[in-house]
């Protein structure tokens, strides 16, 4: 979790400094630590502990299971969060559950007879969604979100640091070769303008 977080905290610099102000750098950790008041026994169940108390939830069933599927018509079933699943994966010593890192080594040796070699062998890539590649592709379709009116409009993020991450991700397009954070850092910015003009929200000192 530590890369996710120190990844997270470098939005703060893109906030207005009277926002960045009232925010504490030590938060999320502060946030996490409150979680885990009893220690599961060993670093991996620990690991395992933060990701389905922080991630799991909100993020991977919400943000990307459940609302991407029903936005587009889909019904979603997630049989690993069988309860007694859960019980029996996490009653496994840690050593075979890494097996020298090879990821999934147990389901896929219980399956090998079902599932295609192809699949077996694949090399796991991340999902993600279009990002800064998108925006800057359409700038015109985004620019409503990101020129200087808008930003002064909405009054939570700094123009000249917007305006600079703009600015670093046009020099990387060039090199098809966008920075992860950055990137997140962009999409916030524009979806969290996208929120705020479908609430019709803009806060009373910036109307």
């Amino acid at each position: 979790m530590r890369p996710r977080i120190d990844a997270s905290a470098s939005l703060l610099k893109y906030f207005l400094s009277e926002h960045r102000k009232l925010i504490s750098q030590h938060y999320i950790d502060e946030q996490v630590a409150k979680q885990f008041l009893t220690d599961p026994g060993d670093s991996l169940k620990l690991c395992q502990e933060v990701q389905m108390q922080i991630l799991l939830a909100g993020y991977l069933l919400s943000s990307q299971g459940d609302r991407m599927l029903q936005a587009n018509s889909i019904e979603g079933r997630f049989p690993f969060l069988d309860r007694r699943l859960i019980s029996l994966a996490y009653s496994i010593p840690d050593s075979l559950k890494l097996h020298g890192y090879k990821e999934k080594h147990i389901l896929k040796e219980t399956f090998s007879e079902i599932v295609p070699e192809a699949i077996l062998k694949r090399v796991k890539y991340q999902f993600a969604t279009p990002g800064a590649e998108l925006i800057l592709s359409s700038r015109d379709r985004f620019e409503p979100y990101l020129d200087k009116r808008a930003i002064d409009n909405y009054g939570i993020f700094d123009y000249k640091a917007v305006m600079s991450l703009l600015q670093a991700l046009q020099d990387a397009s060039s090199r098809a070769n966008f920075p992860v954070t950055e990137n997140m850092i962009l999409i916030y910015v524009v979806t969290t303008h996208m929120l705020l003009e479908q609430l019709n929200t803009i806060p009373s000192d910036h109307a």
